[in-house]
């Protein structure tokens, strides 16, 4: 849609995750348990620019919203089975 092939040249349109690593990502991954992937180069200006910034940190904070919420259930429901069972 934006017309930006960096990311193709670059082999970012794979699947294969070691495509992905970053190793300072990897480090705080090991220490503190957050890490983060190899930024991908895109090629974009104004207010398009701005928008393909944004959605790589909000996508990270809704997946970590959305699976803080799945363990806090998952917690839950565990706690209550097990005042049933017990």
């Amino acid at each position: 849609r934006y017309k930006d092939g960096g990311p193709r040249r670059f082999g970012f349109l794979s699947v294969e995750p070691r495509v992905h690593l970053d190793l300072i990502g990897l480090v705080f991954l090991a220490l503190i348990g957050f890490g983060f992937p190899r930024p991908v180069p895109y090629r974009l200006y104004g207010r398009r620019d701005a928008q393909v910034a944004l959605m790589g940190p909000l996508g990270f904070f809704v997946a970590a919203l959305l699976f803080g919420l799945l363990a806090r259930l998952l917690l839950l429901a565990g706690s209550s089975m097990a005042s049933i069972a017990g």
